[in-house]
């Protein structure tokens, strides 16, 4: 859960770094001021990736540990008596 909310914080500041780089090339700002937002949008680009990563790998890994106990003919739910 913690990474998911990691993940929300950045991809939100990458959306407002996004908008201010449009915003900069509307109003004719400084180049070093351009290229330094757009090196923060590299860094939460990579950041996001990363983040993906772990959620997927996270996800996948629950699947696998859910799909056990019915790939070895054994109900879930150890109580369960037929």
């Amino acid at each position: 859960m913690e990474c998911i909310c990691r993940q929300k914080r950045v991809r939100l500041s990458y959306e407002k770094k996004c908008a201010r780089l449009r915003s900069q090339g509307a109003d004719g700002a400084e180049s070093f001021a351009i290229k330094r937002t757009k090196a923060a949008i590299s860094d939460h680009r990579i950041k996001l990736n990363i983040s993906l990563a772990s959620v997927n790998a996270l996800s996948q890994r629950v699947v696998v540990v859910h799909d056990e106990p019915a790939a070895r003919g054994a109900h879930p739910n150890p109580s369960h008596n037929p």
